[in-house]
């Protein structure tokens, strides 16, 4: 048996050793070409016969995401009623949920009771390993007998046996989704983030595992869950523009109970880089013994805003008196409080402290 596989590799490296590549392709042949424009299954987001990702931290919402996405394709309605959707069927590969939470949330929260215009095929916990020949002749005969518009996997990290940060295993598994992709329809990964820095800014690195994850892929989303809102970023799209981010919410229907997702519209980005700005650069200056330059600011704030947006920011919480510039403007240092106003403030708090424990001496 071992004797047979030894064989089968090496009859297969000779046959790579002997394959000969195409010749090049002038710039006048290529000008000559004539390509299709690119479409989408969903608009801006997912492409067609292409490969988009979706990540984000635990309870981002991104099954829920997903399965709103999956009932628009399948009944050829407007996702987030702005995206424009391309109908057709929509198979689901799902090594996450298994069939009880997938019933749960499609029958309870959403409360679909009515069959959509195309059907929606589950695969559910049948330990699918993207990696496994069989398993991937396996899927590609059911995209050519279900013939689905989208493929959705749940979730990417658990249908591959290779090593998420290794950058060789990861172009293969990528390769792989790649080419189910080209069986015209267009794949949907979900994903995870890693464990962010302090302070870090959200970014297409922020997800799991090595950076070939990214650069293999054609589309990437992020979910960022707020306070108020979830926020849906996009970091890469290879054949158009960046979508700018758009705020929503999963919030439920009075008439029938059902959970909806209700757009909130674009998020003017810059807006709420000041803003952050103008909360977190006074509380850290308050975490100081001593007053910072503007660089050293800077540095610290770096992966939050712009140099020239921190320098505007600055400006204004000197003005508002929020902060206190010490200096001249060249060698300006910042501090939320002078010495003396910290000073003063100290004293006047241990006087509180002793008249509260033996009163005010007359």
């Amino acid at each position: 048996m071992e004797e047979s596989i030894r064989q089968r590799i090496d009859q297969i490296k000779q046959e790579e050793e002997e394959q000969q590549l195409p010749p090049p392709l002038s710039i006048i042949d290529l000008l000559a070409k004539e390509f299709p424009p690119v479409t989408f299954i969903t608009q801006d987001i997912i492409v067609k016969n292409g490969v988009t990702i979706i990540s984000g931290d635990p309870a981002a919402g991104k099954t829920f995401f997903a399965l709103f996405l999956a009932f628009a394709v399948a009944n050829g309605v407007e996702f987030l009623d702005r995206f424009e959707t391309t109908e057709g069927p929509i198979l689901w590969i799902d090594e996450e949920s298994g069939e009880r939470r997938l019933y749960d949330r499609i029958k309870n929260n959403l409360k679909i009771t009515t069959v959509p215009k195309h059907l929606i095929h589950f695969a559910c916990l049948n330990k699918f390993k993207i990696t496994n020949n069989k398993h991937l002749e396996w899927l590609k005969n059911l995209v050519i007998t279900l013939k689905p518009a989208l493929v959705i996997v749940d979730s990417f990290g658990t249908v591959s046996d290779g090593i998420e940060n290794d950058a060789k295993e990861m172009t293969e598994v990528t390769g792989r989704f790649r080419d189910i992709a080209g069986m015209d329809t267009s794949v949907l990964l979900i994903h995870h983030n890693r464990k962010q820095f302090a302070g870090e800014k959200i970014s297409g690195q922020t997800m799991r595992g090595s950076s070939a994850i990214l650069a293999n892929i054609d589309y990437q989303l992020q979910l960022v869950k707020g306070k108020d809102y979830i926020k849906l970023e996009q970091h890469k799209a290879r054949d158009s523009e960046p979508m700018k981010s758009i705020q929503f919410r999963i919030e439920t229907e009075e008439s029938t109970g059902a959970m909806i997702l209700k757009n909130y519209g674009e998020i003017d980005e810059s807006k709420i880089v000041t803003a952050t700005l103008k909360e977190e650069i006074p509380e850290w200056l308050e975490t100081l013994e001593e007053p910072v330059s503007r660089e050293e600011i800077t540095q610290h704030f770096l992966t939050t805003g712009s140099k020239d947006t921190i320098r505007k920011t600055l400006s204004f919480l000197v003005k508002v008196k929020e902060i206190k510039m010490i200096g001249s403007a060249g060698k300006a240092k910042y501090a939320r409080k002078t010495y003396n106003e910290q000073m003063a403030a100290e004293l006047n708090d241990a006087a509180e402290k002793v008249k509260a424990i033996f009163g005010t001496p007359k």
